[in-house]
């Protein structure tokens, strides 16, 4: 069928697909279509944590973000490295 992409197979008709790969063509075009209830299994465990919190409004981020990434290393317990991920103004 001389498929490239996984979204070249997701934009075939699903009987074309069952008609030249039978079960396998369905299967494979679902999985492409993103559609798999299996459970996700991870292969080795999570290397970091992240939390973020949007707001309604802009605030004094620099301070913000100083007082509570020191509060949020305190109470975890855990070594985390604060980031600027704003533009400089």
């Amino acid at each position: 069928m001389g498929f490239q992409t996984i979204g070249e197979i997701a934009r075939t008709s699903v009987g074309a697909l069952e008609e030249a790969l039978g079960q396998a063509g369905r299967d494979l075009w679902e999985l492409a279509s993103g559609r798999d209830d299996r459970p996700v299994e991870p292969e080795q465990e999570a290397k970091s944590i992240g939390a973020e919190h949007t707001f309604a409004e802009d605030t004094a981020i620099a301070r913000f973000c100083g007082e509570h990434s020191f509060s949020l290393r305190i109470g975890s317990g855990t070594v985390c490295e604060a980031t600027n991920s704003w533009p400089a103004g």
